[in-house]
């Protein structure tokens, strides 16, 4: 018989049977709310358990989108450097080309 029900007829019995010692009624009153408080508890650590599992949940798919993210920020900036690179050295050999023009033409740069 499930706690609830066990307690509805326990308070029942307390609450109808007043020909029982007061002892005996405390007994089954007290069985009631100890009943009770442990449909609670169970309900309450039921709760927690939903929630904890919820945010076990969320978090994963958090920690997966700031990974996913991270790989293209990380991405990004590796073309960045590559784009950098690049026009670094095409200014170079801009550079290096226009100081043989100079060399030819007899001008120096200071």
């Amino acid at each position: 018989m499930p706690i609830s029900q066990d307690l509805s007829f326990g308070y029942e019995r307390w609450n109808s049977n007043k020909q029982e010692s007061p002892i005996a009624r405390l007994r089954v009153r007290n069985k009631c709310w100890m009943g009770a408080l442990i449909d609670s508890l169970d309900s309450s650590i039921a709760e927690v358990k939903e929630t904890v599992l919820t945010n076990t949940i969320v978090m994963d798919h958090a920690e997966a989108e700031f990974e996913e993210r991270d790989m293209a920020v990380g991405k990004a900036l590796e073309s960045m450097m590559v784009k950098a690179l690049v026009v670094r050295k095409a200014k170079r050999e801009a550079w290096d080309k226009e100081e043989a023009l100079n060399e030819a033409k007899g001008v120096t740069v200071a």
